[in-house]
């Protein structure tokens, strides 16, 4: 999780900075969030708020 929150302060650092790379980026950390929240939400108790 902390990995995740890194990667995406570099990717709002990098809009800034108008990184040529910072798209790319932006996908893989995207697809790596995805997974982080799919592989950590396995709780069997629906959450309704």
């Amino acid at each position: 999780m902390f990995l995740m929150f890194v990667l995406w302060g570099v990717v709002f650092l990098g809009i800034f900075r108008r990184w040529r790379w910072v798209p790319i980026l932006v996908l893989v950390n995207l697809a790596y969030t995805l997974f982080v929240l799919k592989y950590h939400m396995t709780d069997p108790i629906p959450l309704n708020f």
